[in-house]
């Protein structure tokens, strides 16, 4: 009795010990690479690096400007829920764009000016400050100090997480190992400190001298 029973398994390649993945490994070195072109098929633990754009946005008004909060040189940690495929009105049109949401920001970034593969080129990655005028205490989220200090840390003063809420276990959006004090005083010199900073580092100590 022949099996007419079809699996879509019965298509796919081999790896080097011969579990059977969806691409051919001789045209694709990792499963990134595969699927780098359909962002509609990305998983949301794929983290996600920012391309850049080619110059004034013509998009939905449902997309975020990624320039106000992306680096070329880093990874960004998606949100659970993201990708999605979103159909929205454009130049009069109804057309599918697939959107992508990432840990700490609100909203959608288009995810055409994003990839999931490392860059091929060598990009130089000198610090910039961004947050040009911090506040005496970490930014709320949403606001622009906040996005500003996101674009300046890489993200990385955020907890990395695909959880919905990605808090760590305090309940704070901001990473533990993120001292944000620290983060202004070392990034700066004495000359570009805000003044509550300066005030701060020049109050007189109130700390009594021990007793000989």
């Amino acid at each position: 009795m022949t099996n007419d029973f079809f699996h879509f398994k019965n298509l796919w390649h081999k790896d080097e010990i011969g579990r059977p993945i969806p691409y051919d490994m001789n045209v694709f070195d990792t499963f990134e690479e595969y699927r780098e072109n359909e962002p509609h098929q990305w998983f949301s633990r794929f983290t996600v690096r920012f391309k850049g754009t080619d110059g004034a946005l013509d998009e939905p008004d449902i997309f975020n400007d990624p320039n106000e909060v992306f680096t070329l040189v880093n990874f960004y940690c998606q949100q659970k829920g993201s990708p999605k495929v979103l159909y929205v009105k454009h130049k009069g049109q109804h057309r599918h764009f697939v959107g992508l949401k990432f840990v700490g920001l609100d909203g959608w970034y288009n995810a055409e000016h994003f990839s999931i593969v490392p860059s091929k080129e060598s990009l130089d990655n000198p610090f910039k400050i961004i947050l040009t005028d911090p506040p005496p205490t970490p930014p709320e989220r949403g606001t622009p100090e906040f996005k500003q200090l996101f674009k300046e840390t890489g993200g990385t003063c955020l907890v990395q997480s695909h959880t919905e809420k990605s808090l760590n276990v305090d309940g704070e959006l901001y990473a533990d190992e993120f001292n944000y004090l620290n983060h202004i005083i070392v990034t700066r010199t004495p000359e570009q400190y805000p003044k509550w900073l300066t005030e701060l580092l020049n109050k007189p100590s109130t700390a009594k001298p021990k007793k000989k």
